[in-house]
């Protein structure tokens, strides 16, 4: 059994030898290979059975998914793209019993899975004998999930290593997985993880004793404040009503004022604790914050907007195509000598694009290539400047990019 990538002009395929057709005939792989032609499967690919001089081939259409691996290559994933991912292998897994299919024939492994950003679908391939045990399958995938992570995402990071923890388990059920997905963020915005791992109850402690730090230091603000206003208070009742002397008053004013220094400076400190609290909290969780942190964050998502780069993502030789603040026109194509970013490659025609970085934004224009450009797989029109939005993925010919 071999599995290859096929090129034909811009679509690309992956291709599966099968071997011999009498042998897939008596192993009972026939079977699966009609289920999956006849059927749609959520997630996994329909394949296309040939049989050239006795051997079978399949064949899916992949070109227009990514994949995974270059994709890591390029981000790293947070918790957040983990949970999706896992989410949807497990759908998958689930499905596969409905036609009476194995799931150790689904290959999970990152340079033949395939995912749609805009979407956020992932993308498996199916291959009738391929018989690897899928917990091996999944252990394998999360260690070298391990090593391209993002590991500033602590909660994220957590989550991935109790992942682990459950895979090599020898009593695992890929269950045990979904219910650790499931509650990994609870109502109380505390991770729990049903004690599989042991380390968590050391970083439960912490973030105890964190608590506890911020409620005596609360508690001992207001005691003091109450401290200096009722002092204040005392001196300036004994100045008005037991005839006391000019200095009660000016005690009296003087403990309200650091009284309220006191108030507002703690009020200061308890704003910036918040807006700490909130952003992480936005980080970590999906929900809606208050007004104000609902326009700041808008604010955020409008400067992001800006395209600064165009990452590849079928060619790791290829180099970015960056955008600076001042306008700028940059030339796509084979040419050596009159174009400034060049694509080696047959299918690129000499001058076959131009990119426009204006006032901040940028748009793409095809010069009549023959191959054409295209943005999220829809080919554009020649001689018109096509606005690119960040999270686009632009097409020369069969040379993509992402737009970031």
């Amino acid at each position: 059994m071999e599995m290859y990538y096929v090129s034909k002009g811009v679509t690309n395929f992956v291709e599966v030898s099968l071997g011999d057709v009498n042998e897939t005939l008596k192993n009972g792989h026939y079977y699966k290979i009609k289920m999956l032609e006849e059927n749609e499967l959520t997630g996994v690919f329909s394949t296309l059975s040939t049989e050239v001089d006795g051997q079978i081939y399949l064949r899916s259409d992949v070109t227009s998914y990514y994949i995974l691996e270059r994709m890591f290559s390029k981000f790293a994933p947070d918790g957040e793209f983990l949970r999706i991912i896992f989410v949807q292998i497990l759908q998958y897994i689930r499905e596969l019993e409905n036609y009476l299919l194995v799931p150790e024939d689904l290959v999970i492994c990152p340079e033949y899975m395939f995912y749609v950003p805009k979407e956020k679908q992932l993308k498996l391939i199916y291959i009738p004998g391929y018989g690897v045990d899928v917990k091996k399958q999944l252990k394998v995938f999360v260690e070298y999930i391990m090593k391209v992570f993002d590991h500033r995402d602590r909660k994220g990071t957590l989550l991935l290593y109790d992942i682990y923890n459950v895979l090599v388990r020898e009593d695992m059920d890929v269950d045990d997985i979904d219910r650790l997905i499931s509650v990994s963020f609870d109502e109380d915005k505390q991770i729990h993880f049903d004690n599989i791992n042991t380390e968590n109850d050391n970083i439960d402690i912490e973030e105890k004793t964190e608590l506890i730090s911020n409620f005596m230091e609360h508690k001992i603000a207001i005691i003091v404040f109450l401290i200096i206003m009722l002092s204040g208070l005392f001196f300036l009742a004994r100045y008005f009503l037991c005839g006391g002397e000019l200095i009660d008053i000016c005690i009296g004013i003087g403990l309200l004022v650091g009284a309220v220094i006191i108030a507002a400076l703690f009020s200061f400190k308890e704003e910036e604790n918040v807006d700490e609290i909130m952003k992480e909290y936005k980080q970590n969780y999906d929900v809606n914050a208050t007004t104000e942190d609902f326009i700041e964050q808008t604010k955020e998502e409008c400067k992001d907007e800006t395209i600064k780069k165009l990452i590849p993502l079928t060619n790791g030789a290829l180099s970015e195509i960056y955008f600076g603040e001042d306008e700028k026109t940059i030339v796509v194509g084979r040419d050596k000598r009159d174009t400034d970013y060049r694509l080696p490659t047959t299918q690129i025609s000499r001058i076959h694009a131009c990119l426009y970085s204006i006032g901040g934004e940028v748009f793409v224009e095809d010069r009549d290539s023959t191959n054409g450009t295209y943005i999220n797989n829809n080919r554009i029109g020649t001689l018109t400047q096509y606005k690119i939005k960040k999270g686009d993925v632009i097409s020369f010919a069969n040379e993509e990019f992402f737009a970031s």
